[in-house]
């Protein structure tokens, strides 16, 4: 019961700290990476359009999980992403990582992960619109048969959960920000200890930590 009760409060914070972000996106646009933003805004012109609304800019990534990804038309990246975009890899005690996202390196990041993970497989499974943005909840599952990243394949199968906020121009994808459960990651594929395994050597009992959760 206190295992379930901990997993729906950690759901729900989990999703008003996505709701917070999209907020925080929207007002600030991220502060720390204003000069490469603007990189792209003062680039943006060409793409003017009517303002799309909120159903547009969800179909848009609809298509970026089920055609692209889980279909493998590698080709719809030409059609939804910019070639200016940018990608922010969000991590927890470090700097936001910038890099261009244009259709070609979106491409190869893709084919990448379908080498590493064949049965790769996304789902969307909630969104929230607001402007030019769409926040995503998004579960990724997959088996590791291929090289990825340097690590020899474990056979093993992961589920992964992350989030994702997608900033939408004209009908292109022009920057998102992205945080990914890596721990999660690492740790079905016997790379990390178990969250048990870890409190235990710190010496912190698990179902203290669950209830500050």
């Amino acid at each position: 019961m206190l295992r379930a009760l901990y997993l729906v409060l950690c759901t729900w914070r989990f999703w008003i700290g996505a709701c917070s972000l999209l907020s925080a996106v929207g007002l600030s646009s991220f502060h720390k990476h204003q000069v490469q933003s603007t990189k792209y805004q003062a680039q943006s012109t060409k793409y003017k359009a009517p303002n799309m609304s909120a159903d547009d800019n969800i179909t848009i990534i609809r298509r970026f999980v089920d055609e692209l990804w889980n279909e493998r038309n590698l080709s719809v990246a030409d059609e939804i992403f910019a070639s200016e975009c940018l990608t922010h890899q969000l991590r927890s005690g470090d700097e936001i990582s910038s890099a261009p996202r244009d259709p070609e390196t979106l491409k190869k990041h893709v084919s990448e992960w379908l080498a590493a993970f064949p049965d790769l497989h996304f789902t969307l499974e909630q969104t929230v619109a607001g402007d030019d943005r769409v926040a995503s909840q998004i579960s990724m599952t997959g088996t590791h048969t291929g090289d990825w990243m340097g690590i020899p394949p474990t056979g093993k199968h992961v589920s992964v959960r992350m989030m994702t906020i997608h900033r939408i121009v004209a009908g292109k994808i022009v920057e998102d920000w992205v945080l990914v459960d890596s721990l999660g990651l690492f740790q079905q594929l016997a790379l990390v200890p178990p969250r048990e395994e870890i409190f235990a050597k710190a010496n912190v009992r698990y179902t203290l930590v669950c209830r500050r959760c």
